[in-house]
Order: structure tokens, then sequence, then C-alpha cells
């Protein structure tokens, strides 16, 4: 599937200097138009008289409509995505990137809080670790300060669904309007247009990803559960990311705001990872946004 975005605006030039042989006294005459019926209206004739003589303000408008043209096109951030159909014909979101380089991203939900949020990102600070964190209505609705604060501290937001609904159970129009009515929220709020999405519980299906991608998304999911909101303890938590079998260059982690787990290891799990060379990027700055293909575990490759 391909959604191609492409805008061509073309714009022609002057129209050519057209005398007619043997013409004598036109009625009227400017820049490369002559007109020469007396059933014209005068009005018409005076505006290109004016517009004609006047090129500045003739460039200068143009170039404002153009200008109006492209601001809205870029407004929305460009999806073009090709999915693969696997295992009868489902579509997988990306829960992993193919690359070369040593980076992963951190994510984080945030549906609920109970705890505050600059200790999470004190930890992300102090190893240059810059994270996705996807939001809920209701967490922006509770905490509209906190979303600021987050994007103050250089991370990003994804859209995890306006009340946290199972999209599964939901049709096509339900699930844009989930996704659409948090992203006006957070477009009120910040001024910003997101393109991340995750489904709540991570439960999806062939509705809830092409829904995404007509509301100009892309549908994310993860490789290496933390396990942080099982509440098996630190060890547990730590053990289950940093021995994790699937842990790679362009691994994708999930973490929870809400889990208290996430507060005690997020640091330690940081540390051990940035000592093995991997730095941690946003989820914008890892995927490919045109001409992939994504397989049937959720790896993601460029075409």
């Amino acid at each position: 599937m391909l959604l191609n975005n492409n805008v061509s605006i073309e714009a022609t030039g002057a129209l050519p200097n057209r005398k007619k042989a043997g013409s004598k006294n036109p009625r009227y005459t400017a820049d490369f138009v002559t007109i020469r019926s007396k059933k014209i209206n005068l009005i018409g004739v005076v505006i290109i008289k004016l517009l004609f003589q006047n090129k500045v303000v003739c460039l200068k408008i143009a170039m404002a409509f153009l200008i109006v043209i492209i601001s809205v096109l870029m407004a929305y951030p460009q999806v073009k995505a090709v999915y693969t159909s696997v295992t009868r014909g489902r579509l997988i979101p990306i829960y992993s990137v193919e690359t070369d380089e040593k980076k992963i991203a951190v994510t984080i939900n945030a549906a609920a809080k109970k705890f505050e949020i600059d200790p999470i990102l004190d930890a992300l600070d102090e190893y240059d670790a810059k994270s996705t964190f996807f939001i809920c209505g209701m967490f922006i609705d509770k905490y509209p300060e906190d979303v600021k604060k987050i994007l103050a501290r250089g991370h990003e937001l994804g859209n995890h669904g306006n009340t946290h609904a199972d999209q599964t159970k939901l049709d096509a129009a339900g699930n844009k309007r989930e996704i659409a009515d948090l992203h006006n929220k957070v477009y009120s709020l910040t001024g910003i247009h997101m393109n991340l999405f995750r489904a709540p519980y991570g439960w999806y299906n062939n509705t809830v990803v092409n829904a995404a991608m007509e509301e100009k998304y892309f549908t994310i999911q993860w490789d290496v559960d933390s396990h942080d909101w099982m509440g098996k303890g630190t060890d547990h938590v730590i053990n289950q990311v940093l021995n994790n079998q699937k842990l790679r260059n362009g691994s994708i982690i999930l973490f929870h705001i809400d889990a208290v787990d996430t507060l005690e290891t997020l640091p330690h799990i940081l540390q051990q990872l940035d000592e093995r060379g991997y730095s941690f990027v946003k989820v914008s700055d890892l995927i490919y946004t045109d001409n992939f293909t994504v397989d049937f575990e959720g790896r993601q490759r460029q075409n």
C-alpha cells in the first residue's frame, strides 16, 4: 500500500506578443495582450492593464499564493509507506528497523501518571537520550504542562489514542476518531502535528493500521518489552532489556511512565546500553519514511 502525497505545481510563463499583421490602432494595449473587441468590459480592461503594468505587484501576489499552497501541503508530516502483506494479508506495524548504525529508540507510553516526570527526563538527559512519548488524551488533559516539558527537553510525542480504547473493536471511522481527537488536542496545545501512532495495549488489526495510515501516521510497536508494567521487580526489568535476544541495532524498547520499575531501572539500563556503544534516538530519527517494506517480524527495511 502506498500513500503518496507528492503534489506538482506548474507555473506558465507570460503570453507571447502576437500582434496580428495589418492591425491598426488597437483599442487597448497591455504587455503581451492586445484587446480589440469593443465589447470587452472596461473594468476588466483596466484591471488587466494595471496588472501587466505592475509586474512587481503581480510577482508578489503569485509568490504569496505559492507560499500559502506550500505551507498547507507541509502542515502535516508526509507518510509514504509500503507494507509487505504477510500472514494472509495482514498489515504489520514497525517493530524495529534494519540499520548498520548502533542506535535504538527508547519509547515511553504515557496513558496515566503516578510519579513525577522529571526523574525520567533527567535520566534521559544524563545519557543524551532522546525519547518518544506515546501519550493518551487523559494524559494531556490532566498534565498539559508535562506535555510541554517533554517537548522542551528535546523529546517527541506520539499518538496513543484519545481514550486508550481497544481499537481492534472499532470500525474505520472509530479508529480515525480516536487518532484525530488526540491529534487535535496536541496541536491545540503545542502547535505540533504528530505522525507516530501506537495502538493502545499494542493490539491492532488491518483496520487499525490502515486507519492510522489514512490519518498520515506510521504505526509503531516494539521488539523489546521491558515488562516494567508487570510489577515483577527491577531485576526482571533489567534482565528483560539487557539480555533480550532481540536487542540489536534499530531496536525499539517499550517502557511506561506510570510503572514504578521504570524509575528504578531506566538509569541503569541506559548506562549499560551506552557502554555497549548504543545511541538513543527518537523513533522519527530511526524509521524510514519512504520506500520501505516491513517483514513478517515487523522489521522495517529500506527498499
